[in-house]
């Protein structure tokens, strides 16, 4: 919890990997790494597994995301974005902007809606004005005109006209159109709607 101290615990054998001597303000813990922020002088320091540190310290960190492959963080003016390696995508203005990370992709909405898609390695695409789901498996972006379906690796699925209504799980998209016809979408097994 925010202002107490914290422990990683090895998944396998339940040993203690890391543990903080002061009160977290932030922590964030992947399959291969973990991550915290230290309450009092807000420095973000990012850990393997081991609990070896993985990158110099960034100091006045106020907020941080990190997935297997990104990582973001927040300082009070900026928002940074880091792909495979520690390398550095992106630094915008941090006023406003949101940060969605999984293992295969990051999503920045930035303060003038301006949606921008990285990979482990590049900037994938850019779009305007549109809403974005992000789930393990898939990325949806939607406006009024319907949903564009992306796979994990960023490639395009296909465009779905506006349905009534939509719900966002993990592994599909589910559509309800009027008249009540139902249909699941997989971004990861193609455009292949199935009522």
């Amino acid at each position: 919890t925010f202002g107490s101290f914290a422990k990683i615990y090895d998944r396998v054998t339940g040993q203690v990997v890391f543990q903080t001597n002061r009160p977290v303000g932030g922590l964030s813990v992947a399959n291969t790494r973990f991550a915290w922020i230290d309450q009092w002088n807000q420095d973000f320091q990012v850990y393997d597994q081991t609990g070896k540190l993985l990158m110099p310290t960034r100091a006045f960190v106020k907020n941080a995301w990190l997935s297997d492959t990104f990582i973001a963080y927040k300082t009070d003016s900026t928002l940074y974005l880091m792909g495979r390696n520690q390398k550095m995508f992106q630094s915008e203005n941090a006023i406003g902007a949101e940060v969605l990370l999984s293992n295969d992709l990051a999503v920045l909405k930035l303060q003038n809606n301006v949606i921008q898609v990285y990979g482990p390695d590049r900037l994938l695409f850019t779009r305007v004005n549109m809403k974005p789901t992000l789930t393990p498996n898939y990325l949806a972006l939607s406006d009024s005109t319907g949903i564009d379906l992306f796979r994990k690796d960023g490639s395009f699925a296909g465009h779905f006209q506006s349905g009534s209504k939509v719900q966002f799980a993990t592994q599909v998209v589910s559509i309800e159109q009027a008249g009540g016809v139902v249909l699941l979408i997989s971004p990861s097994q193609g455009f292949n709607p199935q009522t």
